[in-house]
């Protein structure tokens, strides 16, 4: 019968802690991907709700400039 070879209990020590390594951070980049989509998501629907809100006031105002501390509203500077 031939002889098992094996790694030293060092070299089998450090081939874990690398594997462990890996795994915990393949888990965060999936943890952080899910972050990303579900920041992209929200992203996306405020967006469509400040648009929602800009037609209201267009339809209620015309094209209209809002200064965000006060709420006045002056002539849009748009040039045609």
């Amino acid at each position: 019968m031939s002889e098992v070879k094996k790694l030293s209990e060092d070299q089998l020590k450090t081939i874990n802690e690398i594997v462990k390594g890996l795994n915990y951070v393949g888990a965060k980049v999936t943890e952080l991907s899910v972050e990303h989509s579900r920041a992209i998501e929200a992203y996306v629907q405020l967006q469509s709700q400040i648009e929602e809100q800009k037609e209201i006031i267009r339809e209620e105002f015309g094209d209209v400039e809002i200064n965000l501390q006060t709420g006045e509203l002056s002539e849009s500077k748009k040039e045609d």
